[in-house]
């Protein structure tokens, strides 16, 4: 059964959410700016994951999506991982060191585009 409309739906509601976080996070630069003048730079990392490529349900939208966002994320001074197409084992990793990253402080963010 195709339902185009849920893909459009799904595109809007990602790209909504995606602005929200952006936007939240510029102010929290902003503020950021502000004090880094005044002392030490924290470290901010990102993770983000698009997978499309599913043998059954192959999606078009989340490698563009997670693209988009690393390249957003890249220009706020994260230092961005991005990871597109991964498999299980891939994912894990990339996500296990991720979490050894963020023990040593700083602000991490987690993006992930595909089926859930």
């Amino acid at each position: 059964m195709n339902l185009p409309f849920i893909s459009l739906w799904s595109r809007h509601l990602t790209l909504w959410v995606v602005g929200l976080v952006l936007g939240v996070m510029s102010i929290g630069v902003h503020a950021q700016s502000r004090e880094a003048s005044a002392g030490s730079k924290e470290q901010r990392i990102a993770l983000v994951i698009g997978n499309s490529d599913y043998g059954k349900a192959p999606l078009k939208n989340p490698v563009n999506d997670a693209s988009d966002v690393a390249a957003a994320l890249s220009r706020l001074g994260f230092q961005v991982t991005l990871r597109t197409n991964v498999n299980r084992v891939q994912m894990r990793t990339a996500v296990r060191d991720f979490g050894l990253a963020l023990r040593k402080g700083g602000v991490g963010l987690f993006f992930y585009a595909g089926h859930g």
